[in-house]
């Protein structure tokens, strides 16, 4: 899959780094404000095509799928009133994580809240301020000792829905 990363900054480094190494994805273009910051960035990490402006990158047909790592970005898009009045939120994300020994024990600390909760509830943050009425997040962890190689349980699903009587 082409990807198209938009920023070339910190962050931006870590995900170019992490893209290099699947074999599903291919580096394609990457854009930032500075056309000399995105050019240097896809030389050091074999971008095949960068942009001076995230406009020029998102009209190119040959991106298959955008990444953009940027929350300063995303808060001054929603803040612009540009997409309306936010009323709802959904996030989801997840990572294979059967090799990480931490990640498997609830008795060490670790698991989805706590190594990957932060992401969509900082997304939340971003969109709304303070003017959260609620949050919430559930976790689940495998049986022990599951070996249904046919059905692993790893699979999730959810499903929510939210009425606001608030007149606009």
């Amino acid at each position: 899959m082409k990807i198209g990363l938009m920023g070339a900054g910190r962050f931006a480094r870590v995900i170019a780094n992490t893209m290099r190494q699947m074999a599903s994805v291919h580096c394609y273009a990457v854009a930032a404000r500075d056309g000399e910051r995105a050019q240097a960035f896809a030389q050091e990490f074999g971008f095949d095509t960068c942009y001076g402006s995230y406009e020029a990158m998102l009209a190119d047909p040959n991106v298959e799928l955008v990444y953009m790592p940027m929350a300063k970005t995303i808060a001054e898009v929603v803040s612009s009133g540009w997409l309306g009045r936010i009323h709802s939120l959904s996030t989801n994300l997840g990572y294979p994580v059967a090799h990480l020994e931490r990640l498997q024990k609830p008795e060490l600390g670790g698991g989805a809240l706590l190594d990957i909760g932060v992401y969509p509830l900082t997304f939340a943050s971003i969109c709304f301020g303070e003017d959260i009425l609620e949050i919430t997040q559930a976790r689940s962890f495998p049986p022990r000792g599951s070996t249904n190689r046919a059905r692993p349980s790893s699979s999730t699903a959810t499903a929510s829905a939210h009425m606001s009587t608030a007149r606009i």
